[in-house]
């Protein structure tokens, strides 16, 4: 439009015009910059028009600049997902998802990772929280200007930056083939958001994964997005720490035995046989070193014990039935057994507690007695007091 008002562009000649996610610029309030810009084009020019839900706004736009023998095509829901494309997800409590995202990163160990949160400063926040723990991240979203947006972009197509976290906004438009694994760190609030992200990886004919964290009650937007889609996500458990050590010792040793197989290595043999006719070690302990280091440390900050955390739904249908102590080991039987052990305890109690008030209060009888308080004929026969009528 910038353009249009300093008349360095003509759209005379337009023979096509294609609106992409039409719905997501309505939303940004874009409608009136579509409309001027859509005004300027020739009548007889072919109108293509995408978008992921049909407003209404949407079908008045389509009714004042497309051509009366416009053709709606609609994708069925059994196509809104790849089959490619394997969907996980995994319930955390929300203070363990910044661990959570790190296990899965090592153990799979994608090579190019895209992860979506739902606001922007949670994608600084977690870019911020990877980048302390070794990762190269970078934050994606719509208060970045152009120049730092081609910045970022650049540094995760060239290799550079190995995790991309973006906001569903930002992320729109963006075309790279090898993303192994998507990230949905926060669950999308919109089921459509949710094709659009998994829709990152699995290009091309490739494989890819699909991750979810889920706290709580989010797991039911996990069954309207199976229902939804018509697709299936497996639920998972974050991986152990043992987990994570072994696929990244597979993975370095199979790389090894592809460099072995490769590679010539007769130099770096013999650089290897000079250390150890020099050293008190053997090969093996050279290679534990070798294999040890290539691993590094453990980073994690929760243990796998406070990464356990009970399914929602199992937990919901164990309230519902009244079992609420099950979790700790507290069955029917055992709730029985107490119950009736209770109650004798307390009918002892009870029973004694009574006694006991009884004895006081003979006591404290016989006391006023032998005070000339109470007068012996004003005992009845069970021992209780005849109280004096006052007369005036």
């Amino acid at each position: 439009m910038d353009h249009m008002r300093r008349h360095t562009i003509r759209l005379d000649n337009i023979k096509t015009v294609v609106l992409d996610e039409a719905d997501e610029m309505l939303d940004m309030g874009f409608r009136e910059d579509m409309e001027t810009i859509l005004a300027e084009t020739p009548s007889d020019r072919q109108t293509a028009l995408f978008s992921a839900t049909m407003p209404k706004p949407i079908l008045e736009i389509t009714d004042k600049f497309q051509k009366e023998d416009a053709v709606f095509l609609k994708m069925p829901a059994k196509e809104l997902t790849i089959p490619l494309v394997r969907q996980y997800y995994y319930e955390v409590s929300r203070k363990n998802k910044e661990e959570a995202v790190s296990r899965l990163l090592d153990y799979y160990n994608p090579k190019r990772s895209l992860i979506f949160c739902n606001t922007k400063k949670m994608a600084d926040d977690l870019a911020q929280a990877l980048t302390g723990r070794g990762y190269f991240a970078e934050a994606l979203h719509g208060d970045l200007s152009q120049v730092q947006r081609d910045r970022v972009m650049q540094g995760f197509k060239n290799g550079q930056t190995e995790i991309l976290i973006a906001t569903d906004v930002a992320a729109r438009g963006l075309d790279i083939d090898d993303v192994e694994a998507v990230f949905n760190y926060d669950v999308p609030q919109d089921i459509e958001y949710y094709v659009h992200r998994i829709g990152r990886t699995g290009r091309a004919g490739r494989k890819g994964r699909a991750f979810t964290l889920v706290v709580g009650r989010e797991v039911l937007k996990i069954r309207d997005i199976e229902r939804y889609c018509k697709t299936r996500i497996e639920a998972r458990a974050i991986p152990t720490s043992a987990d994570v050590k072994n696929s990244k010792s597979e993975k370095i040793l199979d790389d090894m035995i592809k460099l072995i197989l490769n590679e010539d290595l007769s130099e770096v043999v013999a650089m290897v046989e000079r250390k150890l006719n020099d050293e008190d070690f053997t090969a093996i302990e050279l290679s534990a070193a070798f294999l040890r280091n290539a691993m590094g440390e453990n980073k994690y900050e929760v243990t796998d014990e406070e990464m356990l955390i009970e399914p929602w739904e199992k937990s919901v249908k164990r309230k519902k039935n009244g079992d609420k102590g099950k979790k700790k080991g507290y069955g029917k039987e055992f709730r029985k057994e107490f119950r009736k052990e209770f109650k004798k305890s307390f009918k002892k109690e009870f029973k004694k507690d009574i006694k006991e008030k009884r004895h006081k209060s003979e006591k404290h009888r016989e006391e006023k007695r032998n005070d000339g308080k109470i007068r012996s004929k004003d005992i009845r026969p069970d021992g209780s007091v005849r109280k004096k009528k006052m007369f005036r």
